[in-house]
């Protein structure tokens, strides 16, 4: 491409675009590399909905202004209630915000290699419809996901549990013309109370709220073989703010197993989810009064992964982080979001014991050194491959922890471009800082009459 960068952001999902916005706006020139075409990853092309709640017990707690900023435009247009969202509209106002902040965006395109001189990384080879090209860069942010970038460092990782086995993944889907008030008031009716109103109507199976007709139908057609244990392992559904008649499914699940980022992995789940989800859709049309004229009105492009490879971090987070509710000087954001583990080993859930607290004490932080991978001085990682154990993985890996992540990212590679420091030597604190006067400054113009 014969041009060189500040820095260049591998993964144009959840942390790669609040990177990517976050590093533009600091000055920096800056290209966000994806894969597909389109941005936001699991949350627009994958449908993930919604945001997901930090838990802080702290009012007004905002992880990233970045991320804050993007979830209010939502909201701007119609298309999210508090956390609730349309992943379509969402693709939109992402590289919309991308776009507005400087940085550059190339899609259809995979990196796949690089250059290294000792500890630093010096350019990156991509391959797209125009062939192989050369990007050129003071600072590289590894997005992927999978820690593709960290991998061809020749850097170790981590994936799955002690056992090696990965939490299950999903693969999410849409049915359209859904009569909305029917179900509500069927479930109403049927004795459940969480889920019932607009905007959020909604079914889960595996929540205690969950009223006992849905089981007993869900337990119905496992017996009857219409679905698999699988299937009716996880069924979860939300109504779509801002499109009247859209259900949003989160699931079928595809079950916990080995290697599942590699590609003969996905592949075989994404064929065996498809063939879920006609069953999954069948039975709500068969069995759920709202259904009976609902069609099948999309399916994610791609597999909704929730855990795969984790870097090894200068600070090595873990599941006793969480539970003794650890501080960092260099947290880069809070969270109360519980252990969330699906389909892999949860044996150490059923024993997890936090340290006592007040209430307004009942959380814990992440620390910047966490995202930044031992071995290499001018990488970072973010999203679900950054610094953690298994179990921390399954608290961090949601969409306001990532938005976090990425933008404490842009704001680490301007911190290293001035000083010349590697990334292990940046100013945490600093950085911490920083993202604590973006939120502050956000909330002061939203007050403002």
């Amino acid at each position: 491409m014969n041009q060189k960068y500040d820095v260049v952001i591998a993964g144009g999902g959840t942390a790669g675009v609040v990177a990517a916005i976050s590093a533009a706006r600091e000055g920096l020139k800056t290209i966000l590399v994806e894969k597909l075409s389109g941005l936001g990853g699991t949350q627009t092309l994958g449908m993930v909905t919604p945001f997901m709640a930090s838990g802080v017990p702290q009012k007004g707690y905002v992880a990233s202004a970045i991320g804050e900023e993007i979830r209010l435009e939502m909201v701007k247009r119609g298309y999210c209630e508090w956390l609730w969202f349309d992943p379509g509209m969402l693709q939109v106002v992402l590289e919309e915000k991308v776009l507005e902040a400087g940085a550059e965006i190339l899609y259809d395109t995979s990196v796949i290699g690089l250059q290294k001189e000792g500890k630093k990384i010096l350019s990156v080879d991509i391959f797209n419809s125009d062939g192989i090209s050369r990007i050129n860069a003071d600072a590289f942010i590894d997005c992927t996901g999978d820690a593709h970038l960290t991998k061809m460092c020749g850097l170790d990782v981590m994936s799955g549990n002690k056992d090696g086995v990965n939490q299950s993944a999903s693969l999410r889907f849409e049915m359209a013309n859904v009569d909305i008030d029917r179900l509500a008031a069927w479930l109403k009716e049927m004795g459940q109370t969480v889920g019932t109103e607009k905007p959020f109507v909604q079914i889960c199976t595996s929540g205690a709220w969950c009223c006992q007709a849905v089981r007993e139908k869900v337990e119905k057609a496992k017996k009857e073989n219409r679905l698999s244990a699988v299937e009716c392992s996880h069924i979860q559904l939300f109504s779509v703010p801002g499109r009247p008649g859209v259900i949003n499914f989160n699931c079928p699940e595809t079950g916990a197993g080995r290697n599942v980022s590699s590609a003969a992995e996905k592949t075989r789940r994404l064929i065996a989810g498809r063939k879920s989800i006609l069953r999954i859709a069948s039975f709500m049309k068969q069995e759920i009064p709202g259904f009976e004229n609902a069609c099948l009105n999309g399916i994610a492009s791609m597999l909704g992964i929730r855990e795969s490879e984790r870097i090894y971090a200068e600070y090595e987070y873990g599941i006793e982080d969480i539970l003794h509710r650890r501080r960092f000087e260099d947290a880069i954001f809070k969270s109360a979001y519980p252990v969330d583990v699906h389909g892999a080993s949860t044996a150490l859930g059923s024993r997890l014991e936090y340290d006592p607290c007040p209430p307004e004490e009942a959380y814990y932080e992440y620390p910047y050194r966490s995202i930044v991978p031992k071995g290499m001085d001018n990488l970072l990682v973010c999203g679900r491959c950054a610094g953690c154990d298994f179990y921390a993985q399954s608290t961090i890996r949601v969409q306001f922890s990532c938005q976090a992540m990425g933008e404490a990212a842009g704001i680490a590679a301007k911190l290293a471009q001035q000083t010349g420091a590697a990334f292990r030597d940046v100013d945490g604190e600093q950085v911490s800082q920083t993202m604590r006067r973006a939120v502050k400054e956000l909330q002061e113009k939203q007050s403002t009459p």
